[in-house]
């Protein structure tokens, strides 16, 4: 498995996990657009709010194909927050393939978030 930064080339991988996940999230919540445009607005929103507040979009990368992705960036928090607890990197939009569930890609993603909350400072994430 590889762990990297999304690349344009995965656009359509990521396009078809956030219609799967909206497909999912549909059925708990009953609010998520489960179209195509749906699906094209979801990630143009996500790859705007990581473009704006310095995040990325990682993906794990199994057999050559796209398997998994998460979307992460940084944020402070209010100023009743202690100053070294206020800045952290919330994670949005984590994907796994059904098939790879329970076999610990979903902690890798999480795990490379904390490394790059750590490279800047930051000793939380969201």
């Amino acid at each position: 498995m590889i762990i990297r930064p999304a690349i344009p080339e995965d656009h359509e991988a990521l396009q078809t996990q956030l219609w799967a996940l909206n497909q999912f999230e549909q059925e708990i919540s009953g609010d998520r657009r489960i179209d195509l445009a749906g699906t094209t607005d979801s990630l143009a929103e996500a790859l705007d709010t990581v473009a704006q507040q310095d995040g990325a979009v990682l993906v794990a990368e199994q057999a050559g194909r796209i398997a998994e992705h998460l979307s992460m960036y940084f944020e402070m928090d209010d100023v009743y927050m202690r100053e070294d607890l206020r800045s952290y990197a919330p994670i949005s939009n984590l994907f796994v393939d059904e098939a790879l569930r329970g076999q610990g890609v979903g902690r890798a993603l999480t795990e490379e978030v904390e490394k790059i909350a750590a490279a800047r400072g930051q000793s939380n994430s969201g």
